[in-house]
């Protein structure tokens, strides 16, 4: 169900004016990033990078082609909180294509995926939040241009129940609400989702349970 970012296939030199490691892709961090990763529970990355890049194809056809000048701002962060009743965890990426000579207007790409659990009742009853952001084709058969892409965001929202039954039993159940939204195609749409988990742990690794699932 999540959105996936689209990609840019065009033969480009790029040159690089300044570059901040993107420590979410497990890159080795530079000196001009922050990272705050050995407070164990608390984490935060990011990076951005500019450049300079040059294309002979723009608008990816072959024949008349377009050559273009781009200018590039990439900002990426990696987001991790952990406490007794929050756990948030980020990552994001975007980039923003300047085309100097005007092929195009100024385009920005990118991905968020975020997820929240709030301890209501700590280990019995969470709220859970979760966004995911990217780009997708409006038409998958066409090339990859900037009038060819389109935001898509997804959205979920809801409690999820753990019970606990004597030594072994457990009763699982989740409820979430979901938006679907897209920026071109008429696709939006909501929907109401529910699972229920009923069995037995068997040991540390194993259990067996009978599950169900329900959507509208």
């Amino acid at each position: 169900m999540a959105p996936k970012a689209a990609v840019r296939h065009f033969p480009v030199v790029v040159l690089s004016v300044l570059a901040l490691a993107s420590i979410a892709d497990g890159q080795t961090p530079s000196i001009f990033s922050a990272d705050n990763s050995s407070a164990g529970t608390e984490r935060l990355i990011y990076g951005v990078d500019a450049g300079l890049g040059e294309t002979d194809n723009a608008t990816l056809v072959t024949t008349n082609k377009v050559s273009q000048t781009i200018s590039t701002v990439d900002a990426d962060f990696d987001v991790k909180h952990q406490s007794s009743r929050l756990d948030v965890d980020a990552k994001g990426n975007f980039v923003d294509y300047d085309y100097l000579q005007g092929a195009y207007g100024n385009e920005l790409l990118g991905r968020f995926d975020g997820v929240a659990h709030f301890g209501l009742i700590p280990q019995r009853v969470t709220w859970v939040l979760q966004d995911d952001f990217g780009q997708a084709a409006l038409d998958p058969f066409a090339p990859v241009t900037p009038g060819n892409i389109e935001y898509v965001n997804y959205v979920s929202t809801g409690p999820d129940f753990a019970l606990r039954m004597g030594g072994t039993g457990f009763l699982d159940a989740s409820v979430r609400v979901a938006r679907s939204t897209y920026q071109t195609s008429p696709f939006n749409s909501s929907r109401v989702l529910g699972s229920l988990a009923a069995g037995l742990q068997l040991s540390a690794r194993s259990s067996v349970s009978l599950n169900g699932v329900a959507e509208r």
